[in-house]
């Protein structure tokens, strides 16, 4: 009852809305490749020839910066809108994963890689429910949440399988 007053739609009227499955499909995508990279990247580190040390002051780093990039992107998304902080934040966290690609014997290159994924890779966390509410409203924000976050937890399942898998090839 407390929520009928509010803007948006129902559950029902959003499934059937195309904003409702490239939320969804967004949350799927960033699960998969978000944990699918970091899952595996100290290992990725120590195979391009860095020590053992170095892999876990990537990971440590990695979510340190997650601390900073969360709220910074937050107030880029209060600025520009969720959509377009989004968008701005996945450039960034891709542009990080191709980076990965030249960091044997580049360090700057692992340093630059470690600040993009960083400070981008949690921003979904922040900006995906705001872009939720600009999109289907508040009215049953949490059981759309749920729906969408279901889409995130499938792609952070499958994600480091299929990267691992991937790998071994």
């Amino acid at each position: 009852e407390s929520s009928a007053a509010l803007p948006g739609l129902e559950v029902g009227e959003s499934v059937r809305t195309r904003a409702f499955w490239i939320l969804c499909l967004i949350a799927i995508c960033y699960g998969f490749a978000v944990a699918g990279t970091f899952v595996h990247i100290a290992e990725y580190v120590i195979g391009a020839g860095y020590f053992r040390e170095t892999a876990t002051l990537v990971v440590g780093a990695n979510l340190g910066l997650a601390a900073l990039g969360k709220p910074l992107l937050g107030a880029l998304g209060d600025r520009i809108g969720a959509k377009n902080a989004l968008g701005i934040g996945f450039v960034l966290l891709a542009l990080s994963t191709i980076i990965l690609l030249g960091i044997p014997g580049h360090g700057w290159l692992l340093a630059i890689q470690v600040l993009l994924a960083g400070t981008t890779g949690a921003a979904p966390i922040a900006l995906g429910p705001m872009l939720q509410a600009e999109t289907l409203g508040l009215k049953r924000f949490g059981s759309l949440a749920g729906l969408v976050g279901l889409f995130t937890t499938i792609g952070l399942a499958v994600g480091p399988v299929a990267v691992g898998r991937m790998a071994d090839v």
